[in-house]
């Protein structure tokens, strides 16, 4: 199987990253990709962690937030 990554410079001068993989809703996922300074901040501009919280994830919880921890 071949995955794809397409790249898109925004006007911005943001990447958009958009890979070959699908998240739960069938679409693709995407990152965005900056520089700053020496480094690079890739974000999916908390996408993950807004759909959790709408499908009932409740961060708020220290358990949660040990176990999002854990797997970031």
């Amino acid at each position: 199987m071949q995955q794809d990554i397409c790249y898109e410079e925004l006007d911005n001068g943001v990447i958009l990253v958009t890979t070959s993989y699908l998240d739960r809703h069938n679409d693709y996922i995407q990152i965005y990709c900056t520089k700053d300074g020496d480094d690079y901040l890739l974000t999916d501009d908390s996408w993950t962690l807004d759909n959790l919280e709408q499908s009932g994830l409740v961060l708020e919880s220290a358990k949660n937030r040990d176990i999002l921890k854990a797997i970031a």
